[in-house]
């Protein structure tokens, strides 16, 4: 009975030593090796995902800025399959002149019906953003299934690393 209790206080001790031996915090944020700032930052289109790039087409995307500085964005997306129809969770996103973000949207839900043109518009509330970013996440099919591979983004044709842990 005793050495059972002896070697539960070494046991202990020894996890606890061995915790206070290793560097805690205050921690960093994930940052990109090479310095590139996310683009989810930046103005754009991102494509959250393998499997929403490879089912829309980005035929264009737009913005103005109305009279009272808020930003009109417009996405044109086209569903590249021919028989096949596909739900997808977009959000916008405003930034600052800092790059900083401002301002968020909710997801939203829209529907792309086989080989369809489906126009997604968004309107900033404040009037000092300066740049937006659509999102696009979770695309799913007509069973409801949904395909994702998070740690890759897609924006304007190139394939960029997220700030997602892998």
């Amino acid at each position: 009975m005793l050495k059972a209790g002896v070697i539960s206080v070494m046991l202990a001790a020894c996890l606890m030593s061995a915790g206070c031996g290793t560097e805690r915090g205050p921690y960093s944020p994930i940052a990109r090796a090479d310095g590139i700032k996310p683009h989810q930052t930046n103005y754009g289109v991102t494509m959250m995902d393998i499997k929403v790039r490879n089912s829309f087409l980005l035929v264009n995307h737009s913005a103005k800025v109305a009279p009272a500085g808020q930003i009109q964005a417009r996405i044109l997306m086209q569903n590249i399959f021919k028989q096949d129809e596909v739900w997808a969770d977009v959000r916008f996103a405003y930034y600052d002149a800092d790059g900083m973000p401002v301002e968020y949207g909710e997801w939203r839900t829209y529907y792309f019906a086989p080989m369809d043109l489906v126009m997604i518009e968004n309107n900033s509330i404040r009037g000092d953003v300066k740049s937006f970013n659509a999102q696009f996440r979770n695309i799913r099919t007509r069973d409801g299934r949904k395909l994702t591979y998070p740690g890759e983004i897609e924006e304007h044709g190139n394939w960029r690393d997220g700030v997602m842990p892998h």
